[in-house]
């Protein structure tokens, strides 16, 4: 179809890219009531404009020009929400070359088409020192993808930019993204429990996960997020955990976008009835269907705030790089080791005492405000089961009122 381009006037491309993407939009649509399999969708998307995009460049440029057209962000990482923005750069290596007038018409032809487009054109000598200079314009670069143009202008950046990353631009890097991630939790109401969450911005949400591996991807000189899991921070329980919840909250981003027929990104009440049904949920006992999907959506969030702390604490842990403030505290609280300041099981636990010890350790995280080792995580992830055998135990639903009934800090251990 895009050959159709190469002789068309500049409004019969418009109507033949709408009709086009208006027709790929309603099969993907019903492709997502049947499979309900929302990566696949933005994978779709996000390759009709790699088709689209090169198609067009090539119509306004040759190899023999010194340009380059990369994908960022979500586009980056090759996917595409139903109706999410498309965000590129135009990197030009040579000076002497003025490709304004092609580029402009080129983001022309897409905005005429209704597309949202976020746009940089940046020279090739000016990149490095624009990623040093500002963490945003990194970690758009992070997920950068080629798509059309000179592809040894992108594989030279990558080369230049790995060799120009060192211990303290990580650990500077690495303590931004972790503000930036309080500062957007605290903006979206500091919790995960909200009756109407933004499930992209919220906390939990799916930039926490673009947040651990934009981290992961500048620390070992990455260049895709698919790359973190070969990575041996997790265990591949924890590997198939995240890509469970990426799945489950990129669906559900899905649902949101294509009922809204736009980038909505908060799961409001009006429409959480219709995307319940739309995903299987259906009613159960005394359950909802709405409650159902809901219990699902604040689970998936838990399961990605643990990830984030099993994350951030061993990267704080690996060659001790990053230097994280904590208060000085004694070797040995409660009967728990305290391995680099952080809570730890005694080793060799039998599983009786490991039960009560999985609430207790949680009670004096929260009463000496001590994190939790990331190891005494992955423990707890792995033996939660044993909590069950706790339900009638005095001493284990004692420490647990204590931890309900504390004056701070609940939320965080919950």
């Amino acid at each position: 179809m895009m050959e159709l381009l190469q002789d068309c006037h500049h409004q019969d491309k418009i109507n033949h890219i709408k009709k086009w993407h208006d027709d790929l939009l309603e099969n993907l649509y019903q492709n997502l009531l049947k499979n309900q399999n929302g990566q696949m969708i933005g994978e779709a998307r996000a390759l009709f404009f790699d088709y689209l995009l090169k198609t067009i460049v090539d119509s306004y440029f040759t190899l023999d020009d010194t340009l380059c057209l990369i994908a960022t962000g979500g586009y980056g990482r090759g996917h595409l929400c139903a109706y999410s923005d498309l965000d590129i750069w135009f990197i030009i290596k040579d000076k002497n070359h003025d490709y304004d007038k092609k580029i402009e018409n080129i983001l022309y032809l897409l905005w005429d088409c209704g597309f949202t487009v976020g746009h940089s054109i940046r020279h090739y000598h000016n990149v490095i020192d624009d990623i040093n200079s500002d963490h945003t314009i990194c970690t758009a670069f992070l997920e950068a993808r080629y798509i059309a143009g000179r592809k040894t202008i992108l594989t030279s950046l990558f080369k230049k930019i790995d060799n120009d990353i060192n211990d303290k631009k990580i650990k500077n890097f690495t303590q931004e993204k972790l503000q930036e991630r309080e500062a957007r939790h605290h903006k979206f109401g500091n919790t995960r429990y909200l009756v109407e969450p933004n499930i992209k911005e919220g906390k939990g949400g799916l930039r926490d996960i673009h947040c651990l591996a934009w981290i992961a991807l500048y620390h070992y000189k990455l260049h895709h997020i698919n790359e973190i899991y070969n990575l041996p921070i997790l265990t591949q329980r924890e590997k198939k955990l995240l890509n469970k919840s990426i799945n489950f909250l990129t669906n559900l981003r899905c649902h949101l976008h294509f009922i809204n027929k736009r980038a909505e990104e908060t799961l409001t009440f009006d429409v959480q009835k219709i995307i319940a049904d739309n995903m299987g949920y259906q009613d159960h006992g005394s359950s909802s269907a709405v409650e159902r999907l809901m219990k699902h959506y604040y689970m998936t969030t838990k399961e990605v705030g643990d990830l984030t702390r099993i994350f951030c604490n061993i990267w704080s842990l690996i060659e001790n790089k990053y230097n994280f403030d904590y208060f000085a505290k004694p070797e040995n609280i409660d009967g728990f080791i305290l391995d680099k300041k952080r809570l730890m099981f005694q080793k060799n636990q039998q599983e009786k005492d490991l039960a009560l010890d999985i609430i207790r350790i949680f009670k004096t995280a929260l009463d000496y405000d001590i994190d939790i080792h990331p190891h005494a995580i992955q423990i707890i992830s792995r033996k939660v089961n044993l909590v069950k055998k706790l339900h009638h135990d005095k001493t284990a639903n004692q420490y647990f009122l204590d931890i309900l009934t504390a004056k701070k800090g609940q939320e965080s251990i919950i």
